[in-house]
Protein backbone atom coordinates (compact mmCIF):
# COMPACT_ATOMS: atom_id res chain seq x y z
CA UNK A 1 0.00 0.00 0.00
CA UNK A 2 1.40 3.10 -0.80
CA UNK A 3 2.26 6.30 1.56
CA UNK A 4 -0.68 7.94 -0.27
CA UNK A 5 -2.90 6.22 -0.26
CA UNK A 6 -2.61 5.56 3.52
CA UNK A 7 -2.43 9.34 3.87
CA UNK A 8 -5.75 9.85 1.83
CA UNK A 9 -7.41 7.32 4.05
CA UNK A 10 -6.32 8.80 7.33
CA UNK A 11 -7.34 12.08 5.93
CA UNK A 12 -10.89 11.34 5.06
CA UNK A 13 -11.44 9.39 8.55
CA UNK A 14 -10.48 12.50 10.00
CA UNK A 15 -12.53 14.16 8.23
CA UNK A 16 -15.97 11.73 8.88
CA UNK A 17 -14.95 11.70 12.57
CA UNK A 18 -15.50 15.50 12.65
CA UNK A 19 -12.49 16.78 12.88
CA UNK A 20 -12.10 20.24 11.95
CA UNK A 21 -10.80 23.85 12.84
CA UNK A 22 -12.44 25.58 15.29
CA UNK A 23 -14.86 27.75 14.58
CA UNK A 24 -13.76 31.29 14.91
CA UNK A 25 -14.86 33.82 17.39
CA UNK A 26 -16.91 36.67 16.42
CA UNK A 27 -14.50 39.91 15.71
CA UNK A 28 -16.20 41.50 18.23
CA UNK A 29 -15.98 40.24 21.81
CA UNK A 30 -19.62 40.12 23.85
CA UNK A 31 -20.29 42.89 26.12
CA UNK A 32 -19.91 42.31 30.01
CA UNK A 33 -22.75 40.86 31.82
CA UNK A 34 -24.41 43.09 34.03
CA UNK A 35 -25.00 41.82 37.97
CA UNK A 36 -28.40 41.95 38.93
CA UNK A 37 -28.56 40.04 42.19
CA UNK A 38 -27.53 39.21 44.96
CA UNK A 39 -26.44 42.70 46.39
CA UNK A 40 -26.15 44.26 49.49
CA UNK A 41 -27.88 42.53 52.45
CA UNK A 42 -29.18 38.75 51.03
CA UNK A 43 -31.17 36.47 51.96
CA UNK A 44 -30.56 32.18 51.30
CA UNK A 45 -31.63 31.00 49.50
CA UNK A 46 -30.75 33.10 46.52
CA UNK A 47 -29.65 33.00 42.72
CA UNK A 48 -26.74 34.44 41.08
CA UNK A 49 -28.64 36.69 38.56
CA UNK A 50 -27.06 38.72 35.10
CA UNK A 51 -28.42 40.19 32.06
CA UNK A 52 -26.48 39.78 28.77
CA UNK A 53 -25.78 35.89 28.23
CA UNK A 54 -22.60 36.12 26.14
CA UNK A 55 -23.77 32.80 24.02
CA UNK A 56 -22.74 29.31 23.92
CA UNK A 57 -19.41 30.28 22.03
CA UNK A 58 -18.55 32.08 25.46
CA UNK A 59 -18.42 30.80 29.00
CA UNK A 60 -19.28 32.79 31.96
CA UNK A 61 -17.04 31.93 35.06
CA UNK A 62 -19.26 32.96 38.67
CA UNK A 63 -16.74 33.84 41.26
CA UNK A 64 -17.51 34.92 44.42
CA UNK A 65 -14.48 36.23 46.57
CA UNK A 66 -13.69 36.87 50.39
CA UNK A 67 -11.71 40.35 51.25
CA UNK A 68 -9.09 38.47 51.66
CA UNK A 69 -9.45 37.75 47.83
CA UNK A 70 -9.95 33.95 48.37
CA UNK A 71 -11.96 32.77 45.35
CA UNK A 72 -14.94 30.75 47.98
CA UNK A 73 -16.76 30.17 44.61
CA UNK A 74 -15.83 28.92 41.35
CA UNK A 75 -18.58 27.63 38.57
CA UNK A 76 -18.54 28.06 34.85
CA UNK A 77 -21.52 27.86 32.71
CA UNK A 78 -22.88 28.52 29.07
CA UNK A 79 -26.42 30.09 27.59
CA UNK A 80 -27.37 31.28 31.20
CA UNK A 81 -28.08 34.14 33.00
CA UNK A 82 -29.25 32.30 36.44
CA UNK A 83 -27.09 30.18 38.50
CA UNK A 84 -28.20 28.61 42.19
CA UNK A 85 -25.15 27.79 44.26
CA UNK A 86 -25.00 24.73 46.09
CA UNK A 87 -26.14 24.89 49.58
CA UNK A 88 -23.14 24.07 51.38
CA UNK A 89 -21.71 27.52 50.39
CA UNK A 90 -24.08 28.84 52.42
CA UNK A 91 -21.69 27.74 55.62
CA UNK A 92 -18.89 29.46 53.80
CA UNK A 93 -20.48 32.75 53.29
CA UNK A 94 -22.24 32.78 57.10
CA UNK A 95 -21.10 35.65 59.43
CA UNK A 96 -21.08 39.35 58.90
CA UNK A 97 -18.86 39.71 56.43
CA UNK A 98 -19.30 41.08 53.34
CA UNK A 99 -18.45 39.25 49.72
CA UNK A 100 -17.70 40.46 46.04
CA UNK A 101 -18.73 38.29 42.88
CA UNK A 102 -18.08 39.11 39.25
CA UNK A 103 -18.43 37.01 35.98
CA UNK A 104 -15.73 36.57 33.76
CA UNK A 105 -16.67 36.02 30.32
CA UNK A 106 -14.13 33.49 29.06
CA UNK A 107 -13.59 32.06 25.04
CA UNK A 108 -12.87 29.16 23.52
CA UNK A 109 -9.22 29.82 23.83
CA UNK A 110 -9.95 29.86 27.62
CA UNK A 111 -8.63 33.24 27.37
CA UNK A 112 -10.91 36.22 29.09
CA UNK A 113 -12.57 38.47 26.84
CA UNK A 114 -14.35 40.50 29.43
CA UNK A 115 -15.78 40.90 33.09
CA UNK A 116 -18.63 42.52 34.80
CA UNK A 117 -18.19 44.81 37.33
CA UNK A 118 -17.55 43.73 41.22
CA UNK A 119 -20.67 43.50 43.52
CA UNK A 120 -20.23 43.68 47.07
CA UNK A 121 -23.34 41.68 48.80
CA UNK A 122 -23.66 39.74 52.92
CA UNK A 123 -25.77 37.48 53.65
CA UNK A 124 -28.72 38.47 55.63
CA UNK A 125 -29.26 36.31 59.18
CA UNK A 126 -32.40 35.43 59.95
CA UNK A 127 -34.44 36.16 62.76
CA UNK A 128 -33.39 34.79 66.49
CA UNK A 129 -35.74 32.09 68.15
Amino acid sequence: MSAAFVALGLAAALGLAGCRSPTPLPAVPPPPPELVSPRGPTAWPFSFVWKRDPGDAWICRIRVIDRAERVLYDHETRGATTLRPPDDLQGTLSGDATFTWQIAVIGPDGKEVTHSETVAFSLRQPPGP
